[in-house]
C-alpha cells in the first residue's frame, strides 16, 4: 500500500515539474467600441491544452455595495495593529528591487504576436490628419513580420474602434529565479 502510495506521490511530482517546465501560452485581446472589453486566455502544456478564459471584462462580475451603505462584513470591533518597525524599510527596499524583478521577468517573456487595427477620429479633422501623420512614423516603419499595425483615421467626426492582440509565452520555472531573487533582496537581505 506505501508502495502505492509513493508511486503516486512521485508521479503527481513528476507531473507537475513537467507543467512548470514546459511554455505557457497566453493570449491578450483587447476591443474597443460600444464598450471596451478586455480578455486574456492561456494554453499550458507547451499550448496543447485548450484555451483556459484567465480573465473577461464583461462576465464573472460580483455586485459592489452601493455607496455609503455598509458591505455585508460583520459588525465588531476592529483590532489596532500595532507598527511595523521593519515596514518602512521593506517597502524601500521593494520599490529598490522592483526593476531588478521587472527586468527579470520580461527577459523571459516571448513575443510571439502583435497584431492591432483600429479607426480613429477626433471632433475637428485637421487635428485627426495631425495624429495619423504622427502615427504614420510607427505604422509605416519597418518592424518585425510579427507585429502588425493596421490603424485608419476617420475623418467625419470623434470615433475609436478596433481591436489589439498580443500572443506571448512564458515557462514557469524559468520565473523562479527572478522572483526568489527579489524576495531575498526584500526580506533577507538588510542594507
Amino acid at each position: 500500500m506505501t508502495a502505492l502510495l509513493w508511486g503516486l506521490l512521485l508521479l503527481s511530482g513528476l507531473a507537475l515539474l513537467a507543467v512548470i517546465a514546459l511554455p505557457v501560452h497566453l493570449r491578450l485581446r483587447a476591443e474597443a467600441g460600444a464598450a471596451l472589453r478586455f480578455r486574456a486566455e492561456a494554453r499550458l502544456v507547451a499550448g496543447l491544452t485548450p484555451a483556459l478564459p484567465v480573465f473577461d471584462s464583461t462576465g464573472g462580475r460580483k455586485p459592489r455595495p452601493a455607496p455609503g451603505r455598509p458591505s455585508a462584513a460583520a459588525p465588531g470591533r476592529k483590532r489596532r495593529r500595532k507598527p511595523d518597525a521593519g515596514g518602512r524599510g521593506r517597502a524601500l527596499r521593494m520599490v529598490r528591487a522592483a526593476p531588478r524583478l521587472l527586468g527579470g521577468v520580461l527577459r523571459r517573456v516571448h513575443l510571439d504576436r502583435v497584431a492591432v487595427t483600429g479607426v480613429f477620429g477626433l471632433t475637428d479633422p485637421a487635428e485627426t490628419g495631425q495624429l495619423y501623420g504622427w502615427l504614420a512614423l510607427l505604422i509605416h516603419a519597418p518592424r518585425p513580420p510579427r507585429v502588425a499595425l493596421d490603424l485608419r483615421p476617420d475623418f467625419t467626426g470623434p470615433s475609436l474602434a478596433g481591436q489589439a492582440e498580443v500572443a506571448l509565452y512564458l515557462t514557469p520555472i524559468a520565473l523562479l529565479g527572478p522572483v526568489l531573487r527579489f524576495g531575498w533582496d526584500v526580506f533577507v537581505v538588510r542594507r
